[in-house]
């Protein structure tokens, strides 16, 4: 989609929070919240989204200013704005979502913004296959629902990790959803921490489980999108197993987080190769606070290469074609987990 020309004359237009109230809170699971809101008459313009965009959020907890940014896992289509957050362990934001806020209260908000989206058309006959694990979910079930309402010709798989049942987000709205669209969606469970009948349903989304999945159940070039939304270690296993496979990068869409929730880059992987023709990783950390700054140079060191260090909230961007799992190295050798949200891990991250 080409973007808008700008009168070099014209300012650009200025995006800034605005006060928004919750409109519902409910409970996904043990430990994730979604999060609906009102948006006025007057709001509704600067508030339109597109399926796998994400929302910047802040508040004030404890007197101090917060900020974070959350997936839509709402649809266009759904008539409402929804994100969902996993309570992480020390996360100031997700356990200020889980625990106190209250239906009435106010956070302030920026409009949608992100790429981890293809245009859809109702004349499209498409297949689409999604991998996401925990909390990756989210802008997932957004692409997800939007797809199979706007494509009614179009198929969606979709592969989703978790340690077990009971950890599954939006389970009863993806069971829904195979019921509504029982002919064009379907479903691949894959439990961690929780046997199965079957092997393919039993473990972790890592190379190994790739194979099989690329080998038995996903067929793999007659496949027209990718989506992939989890932790960056499996991010990467999947889009590098896609590729050895003969997928084109351009039809590999991916998102990384942090364990914060704050967002990371977004971009198909075409993207990043027509940004940069070398295999450096460009990395910059924007973080609160003298130790964290202190952090962020040791990490520096650990890589060998210089970061940009900016005092506002954790935010970690990279090339996507920086290794995760030499990245989840460095950050251990350097003692950054604290410092730096981000683990490669899995289970850690979800």
């Amino acid at each position: 989609m080409l973007s808008p020309k700008i009168n070099p004359q014209t300012p650009a237009p200025v995006i800034h929070f605005v006060p928004l109230k919750v409109r519902d809170i409910k409970k996904e699971t043990a430990d994730c919240v979604s999060i609906s809101f009102e948006i006025s008459t007057d709001q509704k313009e600067a508030f339109v989204y597109k399926q796998g965009q994400y929302l910047p959020i802040r508040t004030y907890i404890n007197g101090e200013e917060v900020r974070r940014s959350y997936s839509i896992c709402s649809s266009p289509l759904d008539n409402e704005l929804r994100i969902a957050v996993k309570n992480v362990e020390g996360g100031v934001f997700s356990q200020y979502a889980n625990t106190l806020l209250q239906k009435g209260d106010v956070l302030d908000v920026m409009p949608p913004i992100g790429k981890f989206f293809t245009e859809l058309d109702e004349q499209h006959t498409k297949k689409y296959v999604a991998i996401a694990a925990g909390s990756g979910i989210t802008p997932i079930i957004s692409i997800i629902k939007t797809t199979l309402l706007t494509e009614p010709n179009s198929q969606f798989l979709l592969v989703f990790g978790n340690k077990n049942r009971q950890s599954i987000i939006f389970k009863e709205e993806i069971e829904a959803l195979k019921n509504r669209f029982i002919n064009r969606f379907s479903v691949i469970h894959i439990l961690s921490r929780e046997r199965t009948d079957t092997l393919l349903n039993f473990g972790r989304i890592d190379e190994a489980k790739c194979k099989v999945l690329f080998e038995k159940a996903i067929p793999v070039l007659h496949t027209d999108e990718f989506f992939i939304c989890g932790p960056g270690e499996m991010i990467m296993t999947v889009k590098d197993t896609l590729e050895i496979l003969g997928v084109e990068r351009k039809r590999i869409h991916f998102e990384l987080f942090t364990t914060t929730g704050l967002k990371k880059q977004t971009t198909s992987t075409n993207q990043s190769q027509k940004q940069s023709t070398t295999h450096k990783s460009k990395i910059t950390i924007k973080q609160r606070g003298s130790g964290r700054r202190a952090a962020a140079h040791r990490l520096a060191h650990a890589l060998g290469r210089p970061l940009l260090v900016i005092p506002t909230p954790a935010l970690i961007t990279l090339e996507q074609r920086a290794r995760t799992a030499l990245l989840g190295q460095a950050f251990a050798a350097a003692r950054l987990r604290d410092a730096v949200p981000y683990l490669a891990d899995a289970d850690a991250l979800f």
